[in-house]
């Protein structure tokens, strides 16, 4: 992906500081570990996982109440595995 940033202010200089200080390459860099940084802090991919299984489960949810689908008891489950 790329992007045009145009960083002004303390943000430029925070990038700036990164690169002399050997935190980053370039700002680009910088941004990269900082966006890191922002999963890190708030598990921004740990919760879209989340959002993605709780989206399955609806539809799965659904295909079920439509008799697309069927639930097996682990009796009925493990009976099934041994026909297979």
């Amino acid at each position: 992906m790329y992007t045009t940033i145009d960083m002004r202010g303390i943000q430029n200089e925070i990038l700036e500081l990164a690169v002399r200080a050997g935190v980053a390459k370039n700002k680009t860099d910088a941004l990269g570990v900082a966006v890191l940084q922002l999963n890190d802090k708030y598990g921004l991919l740990d919760r879209r996982e989340d959002i993605e299984d709780s989206e399955e489960l609806r539809e799965t949810m659904r295909l079920y109440k439509s008799g697309k689908v069927k639930a097996y008891s682990e009796h009925e489950w493990q009976e099934l595995k041994k026909k297979l």
